[in-house]
């Protein structure tokens, strides 16, 4: 039960790290020169210009790619950029097999030095067929979302004390349906005025968790 939020703290972190270790790191443009040793060591991901399905898996577990996860997210995320380094995609991890998409401000970029103007939005999705969702509400951490309901998922908030007009936090939001988890989260130096960060509540990350659900085949 604690694979998930797990995943969704390490992407977050994940990204709080590369923002704050160089901007040439984070430029979207490509045009800089840095190297990106994790992603050296990773050259059998699948990037986001292909779908990708698990091996053996049943019908639905076919992951989207990560441009169509940035369009299901709506129009508060359509100037955000992929990172350059190539990280977005599909990629087989110690609890399986996920895809993980971050899409950064525009001001998160190699000659912007205001690094409290950068920050991300992250997109995790992974599967998880074991949960239930008594189990969270056991804990209060479900969400009574009638969106959700509708749609045949459910949502949980780690550590629960949910508000829908809330902004999206690190910890993130999880959406749930047939064993499929989405994961969103946010992360920057400074969230509450980074870009359009402000925008991406958790009702509204509720809505997009529903969407990208939406996309698998």
């Amino acid at each position: 039960m604690s694979r998930r939020p797990s995943l969704a703290i390490l992407a977050a972190l994940a990204l709080s790290t590369l923002a704050l270790s160089g901007c040439a790191v984070l430029d979207p443009t490509g045009d800089d020169d840095v190297s990106n040793d994790a992603a050296e060591q990773s050259t059998d991901a699948t990037t986001s210009d292909d779908s990708a399905a698990v091996d053996g898996a049943p019908s639905g577990d076919v992951f989207p790619t990560c441009a169509e996860v940035k369009t299901a997210l709506g129009g508060e995320v359509s100037d955000f950029v992929e990172p350059a380094d190539g990280e977005n995609g599909v990629s087989e991890s110690v609890t399986g097999t996920d895809l993980i998409c971050a899409f950064l401000t525009p001001e998160t970029r190699a000659d912007n030095l205001r690094l409290d103007e950068y920050g991300a939005v992250s997109v995790s999705v992974g599967r998880e067929p074991t949960w239930e969702p008594a189990e969270f509400d056991a804990m209060g951490w479900l969400v009574d979302d009638a969106r959700a309901g509708g749609a045949g998922a459910w949502v949980v908030k780690p550590g629960g004390g949910y508000s829908a007009a809330d902004q999206l936090d690190a910890i993130g939001i999880q959406v749930v349906r047939d064993g499929t988890v989405v994961v969103l989260t946010v992360t920057g130096a400074a969230v509450q005025k980074a870009g359009g960060l402000p925008n991406l509540t958790n009702d509204w990350a509720v809505g997009a968790g529903l969407s990208v659900l939406g996309l698998m085949r």
